[in-house]
This record gives structure tokens, sequence and C-alpha cells, in this order.
């Protein structure tokens, strides 16, 4: 082998070992995380066990299991998830295509955006626990008092996310679409909403976590029935074990919703996963 190929040889084997330890650095990473788990229950588990803590206050990862068991298997909570689950995806629905609704005209319109920022931010500066009582006392304590809290915290993020996508669109394709006659509804659906969407798929993932918690909050201020007020009302009768496994189907409510938005926004914004040969960067 001459030197010259030796040389080569030594600089390919240098590029690709990188590579290798990124590689391994991202397993690592994976499996700390997938072993951090049990470890925390365990350990849970043996500080209310040892009775460093009243299992009436906290409950234990074993009688918290059996609560889902309960719950989820054997249908306990299936009436209350349902109940909760459209709060949440009709508030989230809701909330979501007003944020997109008024972001995309203010967007558009430079004068319109003047005039409502103020309100906008008025209204966002307004804690929403304290517009949710009148919500109740308005709507009443069925379904549509909760998918009006749930909207109304949701709407916010996904306002300003697709105000700053409108905005951010690139003033030479805009200049382009104008130079060929392009109107401005044909502008805006082919040049702005496109650049836009990454910006209005952020703000849909945040709201798809307010959601939740609108919905919840309503739970709390009336209601007989949902996840919400399956934790009030457990807590009150001091079952740990159930408010625990009510928190935990929360959380894997919202954290399913976050996943579908993220799917979705792999599938409709598909260009942002490719390089520029086409094939995924």
């Amino acid at each position: 082998m001459s030197a010259q190929s030796a040389a080569t040889s030594a600089i390919r084997a240098t590029e690709r070992m990188p590579v290798k330890r990124s590689r391994w650095r991202i397993s690592s990473t994976m499996v700390l995380s997938i072993v951090l788990l049990p470890i925390m229950l365990l350990g849970w588990e043996y500080w209310v066990q040892s009775g460093a803590v009243s299992k009436t206050l906290v409950a234990p990862p074993s009688a918290v299991a059996v609560s889902l068991y309960r719950a989820v298997i054997l249908g306990g909570m299936w009436s209350d998830m349902w109940v909760t689950a459209q709060e949440v995806i009709l508030g989230f629905l809701v909330g979501g295509g007003v944020g997109i609704l008024i972001g995309s005209i203010l967007g558009e319109s430079v004068v319109l955006d003047r005039i409502l920022r103020p309100y906008v931010i008025a209204f966002q500066s307004i804690p929403k626990i304290a517009l949710a009582p009148l919500i109740v006392i308005w709507l009443g304590f069925d379904l549509a008092s909760k998918v009006a809290i749930a909207s109304t915290i949701s709407f916010f993020p996904v306002l300003i996310n697709t105000l700053a996508g409108i905005r951010a669109a690139p003033h030479e394709q805009v200049e382009l679409m104008q130079a060929y006659g392009g109107t401005r509804l044909q502008t805006f659906l082919r040049v702005k909403l496109p650049n836009a969407l990454p910006y209005i798929f952020a703000g849909l993932n945040i709201a798809a976590t307010l959601s939740v918690i609108g919905a919840i909050v309503g739970e709390f201020l009336g209601s007989d029935r949902g996840l919400g007020y399956v934790v009030l009302s457990a807590g009150m009768n001091l079952n740990m074990s159930s408010v625990f496994a009510a928190i935990v189907i929360i959380a894997v409510m919202a954290t399913i919703l976050s996943t579908t938005i993220q799917i979705l926004e792999r599938r409709i914004v598909f260009w942002r996963r490719q390089g520029p040969t086409g094939s995924d960067s």
C-alpha cells in the first residue's frame, strides 16, 4: 500500500469515528431513559412502604397499578375518560381552528393587527382560571363550558405562532407570485400558508397540552363526570391510588394528543425532513 493510500484510509477512518460515537450516545441515552422509570418507581415504592410518608397522603406505585387496572382494564373509569376526551378534543379543535383563522387574518392585514393586537394581548394576560367560573355560570355545568375553557386556554399559542409564520414568508417568493399575477388568496395559499405550517404545528403542539389542562380545570369547577371530577372526589375521600391513577391517565391522554400532532406534522410538512436531493436530512 502506498503512502497516499494509507493516508486516505486513515482520513476515512477518522471521519467515520464521530458517527459511531454519535450513534452510541443516542442508543445509550435511550437506554438510560428507559431504565430511569423503573428506578424511580422502585424508589417511590420503597419511600412509601418504609413509612417515610403516610400512605394516606401518597399512594405507592403498586396501589396505583391496581387502580389503573381497575380503571382501564376493568372499565372503572371508561365513562369519565370518554367525557374528558370529548372536552379535550373539541376544545383543542375549536381553540386551534379559531387561532389559525384569526392569526391568518392578522398576518394578512397589518391594519387589523395594529387595531386588534392590544385586545388580544389584554385577553391573554387575564388568568384563565379567573374566567373559568364565569364561563361555567354562563354556559352551565355541561360539555359546552368545559369545551369553552379548553379552547380559551389553547387559543393564544396557535394564534401567535400562525401570525409569526404568516409574517415569516420569504419576500422573494411573495414578490415572485405577485410578478406572475398571483392574487392575494393564491399568494396566501401557495406561499404564506405552506411556510407557516411549521409555526402552526408548533402552536398546536402547545395547545394540545393546554386543552387537557383547560378541560380538567373546568371539571374541577363544576362537574359530576370526567377525570377531573375523579381526582377531586377521590382526593376528598383520601383515595390516593385513584387520584394518582386518574393523573396518569390524564398525562397519557395529553401525550397521545401531542404525539398525534407531531405525526401529522411529519406527514403534512414533509419537505422539512428532506435535504436538497430529496433524501432525509
